[in-house]
């Protein structure tokens, strides 16, 4: 949660608002933006509707018959810097784009190495996946050098 860009906290919308707000609060270590996702309105008899609370944006929605979602995913692309009908574009922050250049001159430096110094390919490598790890965090180094090396045959 601290490295988030943003904090969905589902909370109850038959419990108080102040309950939720100060859960939320509690919870979030203030790296990136609140937003209070108020569930289960079919049940507390709330309308759909997205408004700000004491400066924490709070949007009501209900998961089981879907009232109020697209409300969400409004607020979630607003939220994110996307406006109106964006198909077909791309919206990136700073650091994903200074990440994935980092990585495409990692890879470039390590095609120079591919036909002799494979151990500076396999830094090179080492480094682009970790420049492309900050977005994904799902591969590791070793899992990385596995798969290259699989296909190696090192004998004495």
């Amino acid at each position: 949660m601290a490295r988030a860009d943003r904090l969905l906290w589902v909370a109850d919308a038959r419990e108080p608002l102040a309950v939720s707000l100060a859960a939320a609060r509690a919870a979030h270590s203030g790296g990136g933006s609140l937003t209070i996702v108020a569930n289960k309105i079919d049940l507390a008899g709330v309308p759909p509707q997205a408004r700000s609370e004491q400066g924490t944006a709070i949007v009501y929605v209900s998961a089981l018959t879907g009232l109020g979602i697209d409300l969400l995913v409004v607020h979630l692309k607003e939220a994110a810097g996307i406006a109106g009908e964006t198909a077909g574009t791309f919206s990136a922050r700073r650091r994903h784009l200074d990440a994935l250049e980092r990585t495409r001159a990692e890879l470039g430096a390590a095609r120079t190495h591919f036909d002799g110094a494979l151990e500076l390919a396999a830094e090179h490598l080492r480094n682009a996946q970790t420049a492309l790890s900050e977005l994904t965090g799902e591969l590791t180094s070793d899992d990385l050098l596995g798969a290259i090396f699989a296909t190696f045959c090192i004998g004495k």
